[in-house]
């Protein structure tokens, strides 16, 4: 890999080969598998999908630079790094998502008139998900981004330089609104998360969504007997059963790390800051949003990934945690979100979600810490 010293941004080898890893509504990721070298170590690859909200990753990142990096420690944040990407390899990863898609309709590399792909492109191990088909990778973008690998797999824990760590488990949630919407009515007895999952659910009757679901507030609570039962749930949901007998280990671990968590403490008071007024506090005509309002915006839709390892060898019985927050480029402010985002607050407000008059059928709940403080303080 090299540098160019006049832009200071890193340059992706034309020989450089990626596997697939996993691809949300905006962005695919992919694992470096050459070259070896430093500059990926416990790095990712993510590069941005043809769709019509997303910004280049060049304003994208220097959006992140300026509103999201000053208000976390580095080691809080997802590293994300600007690189310059070859001509020819956005096609060449195009040309192998088609082939994966026609691997799964049973095709052949040409049967449905398309071209086959280049030769560099080798057959797919992958299989991509059919909600996902027909988006690709934007083929006019410049660059994408490294990022920092904070699956199972990932090869090292960064805060820690040392080969003996091994990563037990990984574990990743979005914390939602660790503060009440500004919007929200006096005396509300559901916050914000929990007014719109309840709001979701009247729609689908006798269901109670995600097992792992909780209450935002529950998670920044101080209270131990609440923090626990989050991190179980969470815990429960997603690290498999084969680690049992550390279970408890790992799991104690977890809940200590919510219940002093300085990242979640950050997250909170930056919401908070940030947008004081919500989103029906700007008029309606408003067709700019202030930058703080986007960023607290952002941070109410972030991923906070978490790896939690034994240090091996070298500290035997020690436990390490590395927590960071990712999912962090920057809410755009479309005429077409900003509509829905006054639209869903103004039917919470209206609907009654807000308040508990709202119920939800079959006697179905959302367990909100609010509604419990309520009921203890009427």
């Amino acid at each position: 890999m090299k540098n160019n010293k006049f832009t200071q941004i890193l340059e992706l080898p034309p020989d450089i080969r990626l596997q697939y890893l996993a691809e949300g509504n905006a962005n695919i990721i992919y694992r470096i598998l050459h070259p070896p070298s430093l500059a990926t170590k416990c790095r990712l690859l993510r590069l941005h999908k043809a769709v019509s909200w997303i910004s280049s990753y060049a304003r994208l990142h220097a959006a992140y630079v300026a509103n999201i990096q000053p208000l976390f420690t580095e080691d809080q944040l997802v590293a994300q790094e600007l690189v310059r990407v070859p001509k020819g390899v956005f096609a060449q990863l195009n040309a192998e998502l088609r082939l994966a898609e026609r691997a799964a309709r049973g095709m052949s590399s040409n049967d449905d008139g398309k071209a086959a792909p280049s030769p560099a492109v080798q057959p797919t191990s992958f299989s991509r998900p059919a909600s996902r088909h027909s988006i690709y990778l934007d083929e006019t973008e410049e660059y994408g981004m490294l990022i920092t690998d904070m699956s199972a797999s990932g090869t090292a824990l960064e805060s820690y330089d040392s080969p003996t760590t091994s990563t037990d488990i990984a574990l990743e949630f979005k914390p939602k609104w660790l503060v009440q919407s500004p919007n929200a009515p006096p005396g509300s007895r559901r916050c914000r998360t929990c007014a719109l999952h309840a709001f979701r659910l009247s729609s689908k009757p006798g269901s109670t969504g995600k097992k792992s679901y909780f209450c935002p507030l529950r998670l920044v609570s101080g209270d131990r007997v609440v923090v626990a039962k989050v991190a179980k749930s969470l815990f429960d949901d997603q690290v498999a059963s084969q680690l049992v007998a550390r279970k408890q280990q790992l799991l104690d671990c977890f809940t200590e790390y919510l219940l002093n968590s300085d990242v979640l403490s950050r997250l909170e008071r930056a919401q908070r800051t940030l947008d004081q007024r919500g989103i029906l506090g700007w008029a309606e005509s408003s067709k700019v949003l202030s930058m703080d309002f986007l960023t607290a915006t952002t941070l109410r839709d972030c991923t906070l990934f978490l790896r939690i390892s034994s240090a091996g060898p070298s500290m035997p019985g020690e436990i390490i945690v590395e927590a960071r927050l990712g999912d962090l480029d920057l809410k755009e402010p479309e005429p077409v979100k900003i509509a829905h985002w006054r639209e869903t607050e103004q039917v919470l407000i209206d609907g009654g979600w807000y308040s508990g008059a709202a119920q939800l059928p079959d006697g179905d709940v959302v367990p909100c810490r609010l509604d419990k403080e309520h009921k203890i303080n009427p």
